[in-house]
């Protein structure tokens, strides 16, 4: 279950994070969530609450990152797009740590070592 602060919407949940607009701006695009900016977080959909979950995670430039089962209610173009925001993250010398039941999820990027 992916915590969000419900009475917030989309944009505040990552406002609190991080101020920058822009990079708000085109994560919220980049994952779909763009025209939801300005709704309540307690009104999305398990995969949009799930994709919301993941940048708040992300947004923030950070040497580790914990994800647990980040992929799961998102369908495969935006898991996808999601892998490359990671591989960005991954380029850029973060450790992720991913846990996951989705074995095709185990093969995001050559730079994993299982």
């Amino acid at each position: 279950e992916v915590k969000l602060f419900s009475g917030l919407s989309v944009r505040e949940n990552l406002e609190v994070i991080d101020a920058d607009t822009k990079k708000i701006d085109f994560l919220l695009q980049e994952l779909g969530l763009i025209k939801l900016a300005d709704h309540k977080a307690q009104t999305l959909s398990g995969g949009e609450a799930q994709r919301l979950g993941f940048i708040r995670a992300i947004i923030k430039k950070a040497d580790l990152i914990f994800l647990d089962e980040p992929f799961g209610q998102v369908d495969l173009d935006l898991r996808k797009k999601m892998y490359e925001i990671l591989d960005f993250y991954l380029e850029k010398k973060s450790l992720v740590f991913i846990s996951t039941h989705l074995s095709e999820d185990l093969a995001i990027d050559q730079k994993i070592e299982l």
